[in-house]
């Protein structure tokens, strides 16, 4: 089973998408976007080098000999440490509840650098979702790691906030007890269109 990379049919780095993480910005603001700019630009190389996606679902052994390209690997050693804060958000969907942290602690590449671990539990929320949470707790600035599955993800994109978002572990697994009620192709389209707005985005099993 060969995977696939979605191509990025437009480019999300320019200065008027970054722009968009600072809205009603002034001149001050303006310098910060364009200080953003550079490090989108370098970013925007490594997404080249992230893991290709499969192209069907894949078999569970397929699923544990798949290795994850992590950004902060792509980028090198000191890009970690100068972002001013850098968190990892497990996003509990609608009918379920955030997982454990334990493989973000055990896997993922900190380079030294503190990170924040909230987990937003959706499960009986009324009102503001996922995205609301974003624009209220993160700012462009900062790192943010996501875990979330593709209900949370397509309302991010929806409501154009995934941006806030630097690298997303999106779970999409059409078997097992977690299984999405989203056909496999739905799923890799999402996943495309994450892709297309500059985030390293993963897929992510049960």
């Amino acid at each position: 089973m060969r995977p696939v990379k979605p191509k990025l049919v437009d480019d999300p780095f320019s200065l008027t998408t970054t722009m968009k993480k600072i809205p009603h910005a002034d001149e001050g603001e303006f310098k910060v976007a364009r200080r953003l700019l550079s490090v989108l630009g370098s970013k925007k190389e490594a997404l080249e080098g992230l893991e290709d996606a499969f192209l069907e679902q894949p078999e569970e052994e397929e699923k544990k000999i798949k290795k994850i390209n992590y950004l902060p690997d792509l980028m090198g050693d000191n890009w970690l440490v100068q972002h001013p804060r850098r968190i990892f958000v497990v996003v509990g969907g609608t009918k379920k509840r955030a997982r454990n942290t334990d493989w973000f602690e055990r896997e993922y590449p900190k380079k030294g650098a503190e990170f924040e671990i909230v987990k937003v539990d959706l499960v009986g929320k009324e009102g503001g979702g996922i995205g609301d949470w974003l624009e209220k707790n993160v700012r462009a600035e900062e790192f943010v790691v996501m875990e979330a599955d593709a209900d949370a993800v397509e309302e991010m994109v929806r409501g154009n906030v995934i941006h806030l978002v630097d690298e997303l572990f999106m779970e999409c697994d059409t078997r097992g007890s977690r299984k999405s009620r989203r056909a496999y192709w739905e799923c890799l389209t999402l996943y495309g269109r994450v892709r297309d707005e500059g985030v390293a985005v993963h897929q992510l099993w049960e």
